[in-house]
């Protein structure tokens, strides 16, 4: 097809101009699944069929004022909209990234968040990288609130404006502006109540389809059953955890009731509205399109196990880092790896330090008091195995780190310690380790001198507890 003529489609004998030329086929399949999403189109999922819904017949034909009426209106039935207009109801100023980390499974892969700080950080420290740091540092959840502030700022319901940030990051301050930033306005608080019933309108059903309940997992299909089975159980009556944990164990799934709390806090965050009373949860809303065909029993993954085992342990930091359990599994994640890895080390935890990353630089350093950490992160699904080309890579790190010599690397990476810092380790950093690393830990002590480690992602998430 021409990529520059109009595509015309007939629907039910009404001919409409699509004014978006075809480009390729992840874009129009782009264009269809937000179609299905707000309502505008039907899917049968049985027959693998789609036809145009009554709303999307109405918008077809629609202009001015009552166009952004019925995009208003799917709009509303689309969970993660509500959550973006509830973040913002109260009137705070946010960045796409105070949006992104409270939005969705925040502790999954499909719903990662950049920390703000080490953005900020990020952005200031290395200004010949900003056009990158602008376009690409951005967590899926992060990029997902840019959209859909895009959406509603288009309907005259957000206000985009930047937004000028302080951020403390490494025992140091950080200053910038971010322009994806967002305010909520008038029209739009006065939409938000009718999507919570607050108004004289009746709220809007909400459209849930099971793609939204998990995106990325290998298990992807045993979360989105997990999830669905709780919103169909809560949909009625106020439910308590045990109650929730015995229907999924009749529906031959078998979980604690940490995890069951974790799914439903992610559920909110997807734009879900429920009502808690003494411990007990009902969902409030009115759910459409949540379809659940089969009860196959899909099989739990690695990575749903470490979680389960690691929620009842982690008491005292936000679950959110759990998502260091998908992305330490991920090789192709190993960017988010690294951030995250910082993030949980320096705001969680009693370290300075800083994520470095790039070319002929450390993944990062953590350091406290004379005591200074030189990192290496490693995101592998069948474990690290520590090759050789690593070892040498890190013992040319420590070399540089010890005689600290502009002329072998001039972007001097080991000024982040700072002064004070005289101690040094290291350490590498993977979902789990295999084959000779111990020999090969060896090696670099042989080399260099100095002793280092190898940390699992689940003795990784369990530092806060000791």
């Amino acid at each position: 097809m021409d990529a520059q003529k109009k595509v015309e489609i007939e629907v039910d004998g009404a001919k409409v101009v699509v004014h978006k030329p075809y480009t390729d086929d992840w874009t129009a399949d782009g264009y269809l699944r937000w179609g299905i999403s707000i309502g505008f189109i039907e899917y049968n999922a049985a027959e693998d069929t789609c036809q145009i819904s009554k709303l999307g017949k109405q918008f077809i034909s629609s202009s001015g004022a009552e166009f952004n009426e019925i995009l208003g209106q799917a709009y509303l039935s689309y969970p993660p909209v509500c959550r973006i207009l509830q973040l913002l109801s109260n009137g705070e100023h946010l960045t796409k990234f105070k949006l992104g980390r409270n939005l969705g499974f925040s502790f999954e892969a499909g719903f990662t968040s950049f920390p703000q700080n080490i953005w900020a950080q990020a952005y200031q420290e290395h200004p010949e990288e900003r056009t990158t740091i602008r376009n690409n540092y951005e967590g899926s959840s992060d990029k997902y609130a840019r959209m859909i502030c895009s959406w509603l700022n288009e309907i005259g319901w957000v206000n985009i404006a930047e937004k000028q940030v302080t951020e403390l990051y490494g025992g140091k301050s950080y200053s910038c502006t971010i322009a994806q930033s967002y305010t909520i306005t008038a029209l739009g608080k006065t939409n938000y109540k009718r999507a919570t019933g607050k108004s004289s309108s009746a709220r809007i059903p909400k459209l849930v389809f099971m793609g939204m309940l998990s995106t990325k997992p290998t298990d992807k299909d045993y979360l989105r059953l997990r999830r669905a089975l709780i919103i169909k159980y809560t949909e009625n009556a106020y439910r308590s955890l045990d109650e929730i944990k015995e229907h999924l164990k009749s529906n031959g799934l078998d979980e604690n009731t940490d995890t069951i709390r974790d799914d439903l806090q992610g559920l909110v965050n997807i734009g879900l509205n429920y009502s808690i009373k003494s411990g007990c949860y009902k969902l409030v809303d009115e759910i459409c399109g949540l379809d659940i065909n089969s009860h196959d029993k899909y099989a739990k993954g690695d990575a749903s196990c470490i979680k389960e085992r690691l929620r009842s342990q982690l008491k005292t930091i936000n679950p959110k880092y759990l998502i260091l359990v998908d992305l330490s599994m991920d090789g192709k994640a190993n960017l988010e790896f690294e951030i995250q890895t910082l993030d949980l080390l320096t705001n969680e935890l009693d370290f300075n330090g800083c994520h470095l990353g790039g070319s002929r630089r450390p993944d990062g350093i953590i350091y406290h008091s004379a005591n200074g950490l030189i990192i290496d992160n490693k995101a592998y699904s069948k474990g690290y195995a520590l090759p050789r080309h690593q070892v040498d890579e890190m013992v040319r790190y420590l070399e540089e780190n010890n005689k600290r010599d502009k002329a072998i690397n001039p972007n001097e990476w080991w000024a982040e310690f700072g002064e004070a810092v005289q101690y040094f380790n290291f350490a590498f950093i993977s979902s789990f380790f295999t084959g000779q690393f111990l020999s090969r830990l060896q090696e670099i002590k042989n080399r260099t001198g100095i002793d280092g480690a190898v940390l699992d992602v689940e003795n990784l998430l369990l530092l806060p507890k000791r």
